[in-house]
């Protein structure tokens, strides 16, 4: 084992935002985005030695885990005769790769790879419009490069509901063509390996304010020096979710079954008054 539990990583990344703004005539407008970017790597990891020169989370990105390399879906017995497999390897199962070349499926053919749910890169957008006493604001949010793992599991309890995605595309006698393997077998195929894992891309028109303010002579008409009427809304639509297929749910609060709870969208109404 280490004698000292000692590291060094390198995290970077950019940031940025720009803006822009014209008058045209009585129509004011106004735009600004931001982008932002992350990363690390693990530099130094006074780690238990590895098995493998691929095990090792030096070179990698903090966090990562060990997985297995799935290579395919076992369709059929030639599949099962023309590969290294595992104990208990079977048709409709995902393949294995022999990353060490040695014949055996066993954990030395794992690598680390980049399992987290953190997004790499995130992303927003401003705009807004005057026209006369009307004003209109809309902020549109996103983000990329966080990881999703679907999940392939049922069981009876009531929090055991699956995704219909899965259902209706796991392989079976009927399905032999099917984009997943079977539904989650038990035992060594069940290993956690890359297959699962999704990047998830979105964007979200986040938000949108309309508004109205009477004009100062009618304000002032009842002692006061500012009505603003005003429609909002939250969590308007998803614009884009690479993620959708899966029917997982809300891509900001995304599991693997898709039970946790989403985003509201939510409308209000209301009205500033200022004295």
């Amino acid at each position: 084992l280490p004698d000292e539990n000692i590291g060094e990583m390198e995290s970077k990344g950019i940031e940025f935002q720009v803006g822009y703004r014209q008058n045209f005539g009585e129509l004011n407008f106004r735009v600004s985005g931001n982008y932002s970017f992350n990363d690390n790597t693990v530099i130094f990891f006074d780690e238990v030695p590895q098995a493998e020169p691929y095990q090792k989370q030096e070179g990698r990105q903090f966090g990562s885990q060990l997985v297995y390399n799935a290579i395919g879906i076992y369709r059929t017995q030639a599949d099962l005769d023309n590969n290294v497999n595992y104990p208990n390897a079977a048709i409709g199962g995902l393949i294995f790769a022999d990353l060490n070349d040695d014949g055996v499926i066993d954990g030395n053919d794992r690598y680390r790879f980049n399992t987290n749910p953190f997004p790499r890169s995130q992303f927003g957008m401003t705009i807004g419009l005057d026209y006369k006493n009307f004003d209109l604001t809309m902020l549109l949010q996103g983000q990329d490069g966080g990881k999703f793992r679907l999940d392939n599991g049922f069981n009876s309890g009531a929090g055991g509901n699956g995704l219909a995605y899965v259902a209706q595309n796991s392989f079976d006698l009927d399905n032999t063509d099917a984009v997943l393997p079977r539904i989650r077998p038990v035992g060594f195929p069940a290993e956690n390996n890359d297959f699962w894992y999704h990047n998830a891309t979105w964007l979200r028109f986040k938000s949108a304010e309309l508004g109205y303010s009477l004009p100062n002579e009618l304000a002032g008409k009842i002692g006061i020096s500012g009505v603003r009427f005003y429609l909002s809304g939250e969590n308007l639509f998803l614009i884009y979710n690479n993620l959708a297929r899966f029917g997982a749910g809300d891509p900001e609060f995304l599991s693997g079954k898709g039970g946790t709870y989403p985003n509201m969208r939510s409308l209000g109404f209301g009205l500033n008054l200022t004295f």
